[in-house]
C-alpha cells in the first residue's frame, strides 16, 4: 500500500471512530467506550490481520484468538439499533451479509485512536526546511 493510500485509510478510520457510528444494510452500529487494556488487544489484533483485511481474506474470522478474545469485545461494546451486539439473540443469523463489513469496521474504529496523526507538510512549524548536511568521518 503507498504512503498516500494508506494515510487517507487511517483518516478515514479515524473519521469513522469520531462518528461514532457506521451503517450497515439499514442496520446501525454505534462504538460504545472500550476500556484502554481491550482496545489495545483489538489494536494489536488488526496489526496481525491488516493485510488480510486489506485483501478481504477471511480465514482469521475462524481463528481461536479471533473466536475467544476478539469477537466477543466487538460484541461487547459495539451496540446495534441501541442495543449491545452481545444482547441481540441471533442478530448476525438474521443479518448475515452484515458481518464481514462489521467486523472489518468494529476493528478498525476501535484502533483508531492508536494510529498516529497523519503527517502532513502544513503540520509543521518550520517556515523552511533544515538541509541535510552529511559528513564524511575523518
Amino acid at each position: 500500500m503507498s504512503n498516500k493510500s494508506q494515510e487517507a485509510g487511517q483518516a478515514a478510520i479515524k473519521a469513522i471512530h469520531s462518528k461514532g457510528f457506521f451503517e450497515i444494510g439499514g442496520n446501525k452500529y454505534t462504538f460504545t467506550k472500550m476500556p484502554f487494556k481491550s482496545a489495545r488487544k483489538i489494536f494489536a489484533y488488526l496489526t496481525e490481520v491488516a493485510s488480510e483485511l486489506e485483501t478481504g481474506k477471511l480465514g482469521f474470522l475462524d481463528s481461536v484468538k479471533f473466536d475467544g478474545e476478539i469477537e466477543p469485545l466487538l460484541f461487547q461494546y459495539m451496540l446495534v439499533d441501541g442495543c449491545k451486539v452481545s444482547t441481540v439473540e441471533n442478530h448476525f443469523d438474521e443479518n448475515a451479509s452484515d458481518y464481514f463489513q462489521f467486523v472489518a469496521t468494529a476493528i478498525q474504529g476501535f484502533a483508531a485512536p492508536f494510529l498516529p496523526e497523519v503527517a502532513t507538510a502544513s503540520a509543521s512549524e518550520s517556515k523552511e526546511s533544515l538541509p541535510v548536511i552529511l559528513k564524511k568521518q575523518m
